[in-house]
């Protein structure tokens, strides 16, 4: 590998254009039998799918909340971003009323310009959110979108300074507190 990458998406797309047939990531269940599954090749294209379809949010330093249950559609989406120049912020989605407030926080501290999820996540985060605080971001079912080949991708390059995700603590004794983590 070239040591020269300022970033791991470098790194993974170099890996995807050398040996797109080489195992990428797997899910696995309880029993431990593998449940989910991409190769390195399709794990990057989805990627790179999605995230030309972010292009419409001029995603380059923005902010995308992701509300997803463990999963290879949180790691697309999250690479999605990534790769988009986007600021991946993740939490997980709300399983009652009382996760609302801690998910209000974040929404107010990080402004993100979509909200994405799974489909069978979407409705329920809608009508909470919607219920409970009047939100106004679009909810975006990644899994539904029906997304173009990425022949059109260019390459990118990113700066390790750059923010690459927001991780926010739990909150149980104050609102959650963003950290950024840089691509470096």
């Amino acid at each position: 590998m070239n040591h020269q990458h300022t970033s791991i998406l470098n790194i993974i797309e170099e890996r995807a254009s050398k040996i797109p047939d080489d195992h990428g990531i797997s899910f696995l269940n309880n029993s431990g039998e593998v449940t989910e599954s991409y190769t390195i090749g399709s794990l990057v294209e989805k990627s790179h799918q999605l995230s030309l379809h972010f292009q419409k949010f001029n995603p380059k330093g923005k902010r995308f909340l992701l509300l997803y249950n463990q999963g290879l559609d949180f790691v697309i989406a999250f690479l999605g971003v990534l790769f988009s120049r986007g600021i991946a912020v993740t939490a997980y989605p709300p399983r009652n009323k009382k996760h609302i407030p801690r998910i209000n926080s974040i929404i107010n501290d990080c402004d993100p310009v979509a909200l994405l999820t799974s489909n069978n996540l979407s409705k329920k985060i809608d009508k909470w959110l919607d219920n409970q605080i009047g939100n106004d971001k679009p909810i975006i079912a990644t899994n539904d979108l029906n997304l173009e080949s990425s022949g059109d991708w260019k390459p990118k390059s990113y700066s390790s300074q750059d923010i690459a995700f927001l991780q926010y603590t739990s909150g149980s004794t104050s609102d959650p507190k963003g950290v950024m983590i840089s691509h470096a």
